[in-house]
């Protein structure tokens, strides 16, 4: 009966020892160039003025796609006609030119307060009343001329006919373009909700914020089937310590689980497992106001009234990113955008619209 045997000699093992190594090296430079590729450097300082109308004053930026988005402004001079009290600026090759455009609401007491864009040429503004526009903000017409509420703070576009609204302090859908609205949760907070983000199609986070001079309370609720039922999040370490979570500036989750809110004690915190736990990330303080945005788990943004601040590293640290532009006006950030991996749109008080183009 023959057997096998293997005879390991000081040259094997030297062989093996020096293929496991090479294994192990080419694991790292595998894992440091997928870490890379998400997180390549972004040049700095970068950022353009691209357009400004110091007639207007800039409110939110609404994009429909890399290459067509609008841009709400206000008139800064009094007019009492129903043509050019705002405006809408639209563009249509990713924010590099743009062209102005009056707004005609059906009376001169209605208004936007945001806009949001469902296909190429129409938008849905929101006030005190929904109006929806087919013509690039050029004329808008009253969607729900006899309701009868609190209002509408913010909107998550599915599609063009299914909107997730917050309607004062509770969450309602529509499927049919906002001809039908229908509450889908209710609440009795005291403030209404004003943000939502959806990083998967089913997913939705909406959250909201009382604020007053001594006491803050912060709330957020979660769908997992695009917006139909919602259920409210007790985050920790808050809701452990029988503690109030503070007031949110912004919130964004680039995952189904993993997830960014910059409160308004300057602290930035992130959460894995889809907002029940936040661990803190950084925390800067005297944080005026912000709007956090992030292209993936490494790199993002954040504005705190004239600088805009950019980070590699999960937000550990950051730096200031429009140093070259804010060094020579002290105008605030109000709004800033970013079409992932291929540009960057910020609005500025003083009337600008700046654009930031990040290499691939």
């Amino acid at each position: 009966m023959f057997s096998l045997k293997f005879v390991f000699t000081p040259t094997y093992m030297k062989f093996s020892l020096n293929l496991l190594k090479l294994g192990i090296i080419i694991f790292y430079l595998f894992f440091a160039i997928s870490c890379r590729k998400e997180c390549k450097s972004i040049s700095q300082n970068s950022w353009k003025e691209v357009f400004k109308d110091q007639n207007v004053s800039f409110s939110n930026i609404a994009f429909y796609n890399d290459k067509v988005g609008f841009i709400l402004a206000d008139n800064k001079n009094v007019v009492d006609t129903l043509r050019g009290r705002q405006f809408v600026f639209k563009t249509i090759d990713g924010g590099s030119t743009w062209t102005k455009i009056a707004c005609k609401f059906p009376t001169v007491l209605d208004g936007a307060r945001l806009i949001a864009s469902y296909n190429e040429n129409s938008l849905v503004a929101l006030q005190n009343h929904l109006f929806k526009s087919l013509d690039n903000g050029l004329t808008w017409y009253n969607i729900d001329s006899l309701y009868i509420g609190s209002g509408f703070f913010s909107i998550h576009i599915i599609d063009s006919l299914n909107w997730i609204l917050a309607e004062g302090n509770d969450i309602s859908r529509t499927i049919d373009g906002g001809e039908h609205i229908n509450k889908v949760f209710l609440t009795d907070f005291g403030a209404p909700f004003t943000k939502f983000t959806s990083p998967t199609a089913n997913i939705i986070y909406a959250s909201g914020s009382i604020n007053q001079d001594t006491y803050s309370y912060t709330f957020i609720a979660k769908s997992i089937d695009t917006g139909l039922t919602w259920n409210l999040i007790e985050p920790n370490p808050w809701h452990s310590s029988n503690s109030n979570m503070p007031g949110i500036y912004s919130i964004q989750f680039i995952t189904a689980d993993t997830g960014f809110i910059f409160t308004q004690e300057g602290k930035l915190f992130k959460t894995t497992d889809g907002g029940y736990n936040w661990s803190i990330v950084f925390s800067k303080g005297n944080l005026n106001s912000s709007k956090c945005y992030f292209l993936n788990s490494c790199v993002g943004y954040y504005i705190d009234q004239s600088q805009i601040y950019y980070t590699t590293n999960g937000g550990m640290t950051w730096i200031i990113d429009n140093e070259e532009i804010s060094k020579n006006t002290n105008a605030e950030i109000i709004d800033i955008y970013f079409q992932k991996q291929s540009f960057g749109i910020a609005i500025t008080s003083d009337s600008e619209i700046l654009i930031k183009y990040i290499s691939n």
